[in-house]
């Protein structure tokens, strides 16, 4: 069809989505169509080169004397044109073409009723004197002719009507070509039987016979141009009704005709007279009628069971499709609930539960594949008992078991009655199944995506059971989701055992590391505090070994503080604070490092207290790595702005520095695990890249938030901390008792220092010495309990992991004897876990110390009262 017909077909009648045999019909109309339109377009032809290469008989097809006249030869080859512009979608043009024809035929119809003459009748007959035969008026076409163009034409521009507004009046188009169908139908009866007064009276019938059929071809071409309206419509109707009148409308044209044409031949020649050839014809109809009948019938109960047929077709589609998605929707929700379980003994329930379900089976069981034993292991198992359960809770890959031979073959087993089992027969499995009352068993392999085997998923029946082919497959899809799912929680635990491997690696490395910090923290204090003048030398020396033990004490910090994060084993201990004593405490810790940079430092903070709730040490770290990170990225004489005010409900610290700058690219992630800036920018300066990790997530634990600001390298940075205001009102609280903050300082005690590591007991001791103290040694904790038995000591610095007894129960000792409840142990060692901090809580010490502990942390412990945590570096 035309791209117009078939978008209009598209929109209205659903063309395109008819059954095949209405799509067949369809193309069969279209067809017809355009012979019929060829047809009047050729003959029009033909007749107009009668008139203008002077053959009459062109004119006259039938030598009856009557000619079609050469304005009807042009209506009748322009609505031919039409037609075929019609079907071809040119409908603007084929408007066109049915005005002239209705102009044609009006004008025509005027003069008649006017009773006037145009003289345009003659102009196109070539000053022919033939062809004037019944026609009232030279070159003016009989009252059917005008009257049946002038309709044409009219329904020719109103079948090319499609915009919304205009289309409803297409159904009138049938209304009207079949009008004109009736015209051309009654004189063509007339030419038929030799009825003169259908087709030769002047003033009403006079019709030549082309001219019948040129107007019968157009009117049903109009017909068939319009398929959504209609006796066209049946035509193209894939029910009994397009049948029907596919079938009877031909035989009820053509039936009658031929009959009458027998009938009156017959008369005619003296065969029969009229009673016999009316009774003859009668029953001809009758008969024909009946056969038709018949025929039709046939085809409508055909189509008919075809129609139930495909129905059933499609009802069974839909029930498949139902099907489908109801497996769909059940292997979703087994996915979703395996992915949602928590152990590993809920996810094996939640897989043989859902292949219960799949195979409408009564008992299923699951086992793992150990390749070092090469047997199945039971993981689970749903509807036995214990008996049944310990029979299998090992199985040999040589057994005769079913789940052993599917194990080895790597595909399903299925048997469907035991009884009947072949290689069952004889074997202790057949005997326990029929004592279980089992009597069919499938074993489906479970395989990893590499192609490992790990386990094998059975399903058990009371009664002969052979599974179905939806069943099986829905049980393969499930095996391979329990085979991925099982396969990543492997993974998961091997992940989690190599980071709880790891975790322990990195307690044992900072153990092991603080360790010999520890002496040479002491000694570096026990150089600083001598009085005796030392060489430049010397003194260069001893600074190096300072900055670079506490350096090396930050990064150890900083690394074990990211596990504890990470793990979610950081815990805040939150107080009252203001932050800018916070700010001034992590200023004071890094004075040292920014006198050696040589930079110049700036704190300003508002003169009333901005209180918060938050933990002191951590905020402390937080602003000190931020600190620590624009000395050692700032080049020297560099200068840093720290300035704190409020914001709303917040407290808002922006830390300001003249250093290297931060590219634009690298903002979003400055802050991500190992993040640094160009090497090759920072390459006297390098760290861990964690400093400013640890920073965000320490902040985002208070409920605060940090950003980072920068115009690009070699412009510098700006770091902006942003804290929630403590929202309830200060508590009134005395203030903290002085402490300490030089071990001279410190009111003279008796220290016993245990230590397996003899040059950090030595060196602390000596420390310690210098500074007025009576010092003692001890090495392991079983020596630790006998000097304190004997000394009676003021104080005990106590290591943890100690030979012969750790410190944990040498300090439980100790507290058992009655002088060694008021003594003050403190825990010095190199392990700072929460849960080492609580088990010392526990084991009765005052204080808990990380190695290597400062100077000034020290003697604040040593002339304290009061039991607080204190980290070193």
């Amino acid at each position: 069809m035309s791209g117009v017909f078939l978008a209009h077909h598209l929109d209205h009648s659903g063309t395109l989505n008819m059954p095949a045999r209405s799509r067949t019909a369809a193309r069969r109309a279209r067809n017809a169509s355009l012979i019929l339109g060829l047809y009047a377009l050729l003959g029009g032809v033909i007749s107009f080169t009668g008139w203008a290469a002077d053959l009459p008989r062109l004119t006259d097809w039938n030598g009856g004397g009557i000619s079609i006249q050469p304005n009807g030869s042009i209506a009748a080859f322009t609505s031919g044109i039409a037609i075929l512009l019609l079907e071809f979608g040119y409908r603007r043009i084929a408007a066109v073409c049915g005005v002239v024809v209705a102009a044609i035929g009006a004008t025509v119809i005027y003069q008649y009723v006017s009773g006037t003459d145009l003289h345009i009748d003659t102009l196109l007959m070539f000053g022919r004197e033939w062809g004037r035969g019944g026609v009232l008026f030279v070159g003016r076409m009989g009252p059917p002719g005008a009257i049946s163009w002038t309709i044409i034409g009219v329904a020719c521009v109103i079948a090319s009507l499609f915009s919304s507004g205009w289309v409803r009046l297409r159904s009138l188009v049938p209304i009207l070509a079949s009008l004109t169908a009736s015209i051309a139908f009654l004189s063509l009866i007339g030419y038929l039987y030799g009825a003169a007064v259908l087709y030769s009276i002047p003033t009403a019938t006079v019709i030549a016979l082309q001219t019948s059929t040129f107007i019968l071809a157009v009117s049903l071409g109009l017909m068939l141009a319009v398929p959504e309206h209609g006796a066209a419509r049946f035509l193209t109707e894939p029910g009994p009704a397009g049948v029907l009148i596919r079938r009877i409308l031909p035989a009820l044209i053509v039936v009658p005709v031929v009959l009458g044409l027998v009938r009156l031949a017959g008369e005619q020649a003296g065969l029969y007279d009229l009673a016999f050839g009316t009774a003859s014809r009668t029953l001809a109809e009758i008969a024909l009628l009946l056969i038709l009948l018949s025929w039709t019938a046939s085809a409508i109960s055909r189509q008919s069971d075809a129609r139930e047929y495909a129905e059933g077709e499609l009802r069974e589609s839909q029930r498949q499709l139902r099907m489908d998605l109801e497996d769909s929707q059940l292997l979703q929700r087994v996915s979703a609930e395996i992915i949602r379980e928590g152990d590993e003994q809920s996810l094996y329930d939640t897989i043989i539960d859902a292949t219960i379900a799949i195979m409408q089976s009564q008992h299923a069981s699951m086992q793992i594949f150990d390749p070092d034993s090469r047997e199945l292991k039971l993981l689970n198992v749903r509807g036995f008992d214990d008996h049944a359960k310990a029979l299998w809770r090992s199985v040999s890959l040589d057994s005769s078991a079913i789940c052993s031979q599917a194990l080895k073959t790597g595909e399903h087993v299925t048997v469907s009655d035991v009884n009947a089992s072949d290689f069952l027969t004889g074997s202790d499995d057949r005997k326990v199944f029929l004592q279980l009352g089992v009597r069919a068993i499938q074993s489906t392999p479970l395989y990893s995506r590499t192609g490992e085997l790990l386990g094998i998923l059975s399903t058990y029946w009371t009664e002969p059971h052979q599974p179905t082919e939806r069943a099986q497959r829905l049980l393969d899809i499930l095996a391979r989701q329990a085979a991925d799912l099982i396969e990543r929680r492997r993974s998961a635990d091997a992940l989690r055992d190599a980071d709880r491997r790891k975790d322990e690696f990195l307690m044992t490395l900072a153990h092991e590391l603080r360790n010999p910090l520890a002496p040479i923290r002491s000694a570096v204090d026990l150089m600083k505090s001598s009085q005796a003048p030392v060489a430049g030398e010397v003194q260069w020396a001893r600074d190096i070994l300072d900055r670079q033990a506490a350096l090396m004490t930050r990064l150890l910090d900083d690394l074990l503080d990211v596990g504890r994060i990470a793990r979610d084993k950081l815990e805040l201990r939150t107080s009252r604070v203001d932050v800018g004593t916070l700010i001034r405490e992590a200023a004071e810790m890094n004075r040292s490092l920014v006198d050696e940079f040589g930079h110049s430092l700036t704190v300003t903070v508002p003169s009333e207290p901005m209180y918060l709730d938050a933990d002191p040490v951590r905020l402390t770290q937080v602003f000190s790595n931020i600190l620590n990170n624009a000395c050692r990225y700032t080049p020297s004489g560099g200068r840093i702005d720290i300035t704190a005010d409020h914001l709303g409900h917040a407290a808002v610290v922006r830390v300001r520095d003249t250093g290297i700058g931060i590219p634009g690219d690298r903002l979003t992630n400055i802050f991500d695990m190992f993040s640094q800036v160009d090497r090759s920018l920072e390459r006297s300066q390098r760290g861990l890249g964690i400093g400013l990790h640890l920073v965000k997530r320490l902040v985002e634990m208070h409920g605060g938030m940090v950003t980072a600001e920068s115009d690009g390298l070699g412009h510098g940075s700006q770091l902006t901390v942003t804290l929630p205001l403590a929202t309830a009102p200060v508590p009134a609280s005395a203030p903290p008792p002085p402490g300490a903050s030089d071990l001279a300082q410190v009111a003279t005690r008796r220290i016993l220092v245990v230590d397996d590591n003899i040059d950090a007991a030595q060196s602390l001791a000596m420390l310690l010495n210098v500074c007025g103290h009576e010092t003692h040694l001890a090495h392991d904790g079983a020596a630790a309990v006998d000097a304190a038995e004997q000394l009676r000591p003021d104080v005990i610095l106590l290591d943890i992991g100690l030979p012969k007894m750790n410190g944990f129960e040498a300090c439980r000792q100790i507290r058992e004897r009655p002088w060694g409840k008021n003594v003050v142990i403190i825990a010095l060692t190199g392990w700072g876990q929460d849960v080492d901090r609580r088990r010392s809580e526990e084991s009765g010490f005052d204080h808990h110390v990380v190695k290597p502990v400062e100077h000034e942390a020290l003697a604040r412990l040593l002339g304290s009262g009061e039991s607080t945590d204190a980290a070193g570096g």
